[in-house]
């Protein structure tokens, strides 16, 4: 499971990346093309039932971004590993008990 935060993230990913000319836009198109492929036929996208309230919590007690809360909370109430390469990330996930897939 995937929260809603994370097509952002891969969005800004791409649009960056274009900006800086990483990236050539027919490039962002195919890999846009398989995530979404990817995304139908595996990921769970149901919306994060996270409160503001329990992002700010998580954030404060773990130090992160809300950003990062969320993937966090997300993982721990669906009992799921936590895909990151962010350190700080990683480190609050193994904290809170969780695998981490780096």
């Amino acid at each position: 499971m995937v929260p809603a935060l994370w097509l952002l993230e891969v969005a800004n990913g791409f649009a960056t990346a274009e900006r800086n000319r990483d990236l050539a836009p027919s490039f962002t198109d195919r890999c846009i093309a398989d995530i979404e492929d990817l995304m139908v036929r595996v990921i769970d996208r149901r919306p994060a039932e996270i409160s503001l309230r329990q992002t700010i919590a998580v954030a404060r007690a773990f130090r992160l971004t809300a950003y990062d809360a969320v993937y966090l909370e997300t993982a721990r109430r669906e009992s799921l590993p936590l895909a990151t390469l962010d350190r700080r990330l990683a480190a609050a996930a193994s904290s809170a008990g969780l695998e981490i897939i780096q």
